[in-house]
């Protein structure tokens, strides 16, 4: 969808210098060998931006709006499943239009109540049984922390200008 009319030499301009596969901006020298006004290509450039913005809020509506359709769908699809599964009881079914058979697999269970226990047992056991998530730093809880005057060695608060296209 396009808000706004944006200026032909420069979109050919910014297209030139964007990576097709990515849409990553490599090179702007096409934009400024442009024989255009700073303001104009400013203006252009930012309801561009503007326009994107608009494109991604539709694009990311549509995934949502797919997302709810495929949970719904896997749902749907696994209500039936166990349905079937419930009413056939193990039995196989075959007719013209379809085959229902079985095939055995295996899986491990842990109840819930006993997870630590079977953590703890393995831990002093055969610690290979579990496998650990790497730490992850809470930047928002370190951040407040720094605020409030606390040293914290290997981090620090850097103050950054965001731009705003309205």
């Amino acid at each position: 969808m396009q808000l706004y009319k944006i200026d032909d030499a420069i979109r050919q301009a910014i297209e030139m210098g964007t990576d097709p596969e990515t849409g990553e901006l490599l090179s702007t020298d096409e934009v400024e060998a442009l024989l255009v006004e700073k303001q104009t290509k400013t203006e252009n450039i930012a309801c561009w931006i503007k326009n994107l913005r608009s494109d991604l809020t539709a694009l990311k509506a549509e995934r949502d709006s797919f997302n709810a359709r495929i949970k719904q769908t896997q749902n749907k699809l696994d209500s039936l499943t166990n349905y079937l599964e419930f009413c056939l009881n193990g039995e196989k079914f075959e007719s013209e239009r379809c085959k229902i058979s079985y095939r055995r697999s295996e899986s491990v269970e842990i109840a819930e109540n006993d997870l630590m226990n079977f953590i703890d047992w393995a831990e002093k056991t055969d610690d290979t049984l579990l496998r650990y998530k790497a730490p992850e730093v809470d930047k928002t809880h370190l951040k407040e922390l720094m605020k409030q005057g606390f040293d914290v060695p290997y981090a620090k608060l850097v103050e950054k200008q965001n731009i705003q296209i309205k």
